[in-house]
């Protein structure tokens, strides 16, 4: 039997984990601080949108499109990437895009895209973290606690935002209704800020009551 408690042993174990940031759970890095909708159009739902994504790469512009529709399909709207209509970023025009929503019947037009990327620099200042250890039972009504001491080092990071927004239109008159800017921080890969932008902007809308 082993000298030490394995109750011990785990939670050792976790609060290193803990103080070392390698046990943290991956989650989404993108945020929505705020969204603006016009008075007018204040009890105004949709239920069917044309997605179109702004950029010159047409392999991001399609995975993003591709990655809204998704999400605004698990809120129960109906959509339609514009690359299925417009394979080519370079052929999509006012025109062409108007005649397109008509025909298909939207009620909704969405826009996205990148307005900027932030850099920060900054330093993060080390820490001392003491993990309990003990070579006695834990049944033992008393005994002898000792902790290891764990120290982390400072150092210095970059704190890259991606800032990118999302506009709704009225299909029927091109009225700009909704508006909202999205933050995603130090993304691992282009791949994850489109699929938490098109998820983050897609709740945001279902929150703000847009979608029937």
């Amino acid at each position: 039997m082993s000298s030490k408690s394995p109750i011990l042993l785990a939670l050792g174990a976790l609060l290193v984990c803990s103080a070392l940031g390698a046990c943290k759970k991956n989650e989404s890095k993108t945020t929505v601080p705020g969204s603006w909708r016009t008075p007018e159009h204040s009890d105004q739902t949709f239920s069917s949108f044309f997605v179109i994504g702004i950029g010159r790469n047409d392999a991001r512009r399609r995975l993003y499109e591709n990655r809204m529709v998704q999400a605004l399909e698990r809120h129960g709207a109906k959509a339609q990437a514009s690359w299925s209509v417009f394979p080519d970023s370079e052929e999509l025009n006012k025109e062409d895009v108007l005649a397109v929503v008509a025909k298909g019947g939207f009620d909704g037009v969405i826009l996205t895209q990148v307005l900027g990327v932030d850099q920060q620099h900054q330093y993060v200042e080390g820490r001392t973290t003491y993990v309990p250890t003990s070579n006695v039972d834990l049944y033992m009504p008393d005994y002898d606690q000792k902790y290891d001491v764990v120290r982390e080092p400072g150092y210095s990071e970059t704190k890259t935002t991606f800032n990118v927004e999302t506009v709704l239109y009225t299909a029927d008159e091109g009225t700009k209704i909704w508006w909202a800017l999205s933050e995603t921080v130090n993304p691992d890969t282009v791949e994850e800020i489109i699929e938490s932008v098109a998820n983050a902007a897609a709740d945001r809308m279902k929150a703000d009551g847009l979608i029937q």
